[in-house]
């Protein structure tokens, strides 16, 4: 994912108006700090971090350093701040929807036991128009009926 100039341009914008959340100290990048800017980045998309004075990166290179770990894009980089970039996914399993053949997968979320149906991207990329419909039962019925995988 590359930012064209424009976006870089308006998610600049967007950070002026955002906290920092995520702060790099001497300790550097650990495990726990890109866990962080992951979840960070999954709830908030931009997100702002400093980098502070006892730290032994710069704000460029502790930006260039989690950006890849954490899929994200540096948008901007000034004095000890810096500003990340990742478009939250629609929800958790969007890339076995993405690549499936079949028309539509079923999800089942542990945490809470729902299952959830969703087409994939397959009839949506070949389909010129796409119409889900259920007929003659609700839709939860038919994600009760439906297989988890």
């Amino acid at each position: 994912m590359e930012l064209t100039s424009k976006q870089r341009a308006q998610l600049r914008g967007l950070a002026n108006n955002i906290d920092t959340i995520l702060i790099v100290g001497k300790e550097g990048i650990g495990d726990n700090l890109v866990q962080q800017a992951n979840e960070a980045l999954e709830a908030r998309e931009l997100i702002k971090g400093r980098v502070l004075e006892t730290s032994l990166m710069s704000a460029r290179e502790a930006a260039e350093a989690l950006a890849p770990r954490t899929r994200s894009e540096v948008v901007q980089v000034i004095g000890t701040k810096f500003v990340l970039y990742r478009p939250s996914s629609i929800f958790p399993g969007q890339e076995k929807l993405l690549s499936s053949d079949r028309i539509y997968e079923v999800s089942y979320n542990p945490s809470n036991g729902q299952k959830r149906i969703a087409m994939t991207g397959c009839p949506i990329v070949n389909a010129r128009r796409v119409i889900f419909l259920i007929t003659g039962r609700s839709k939860a019925e038919v994600v009760l009926a439906s297989p988890a995988k």
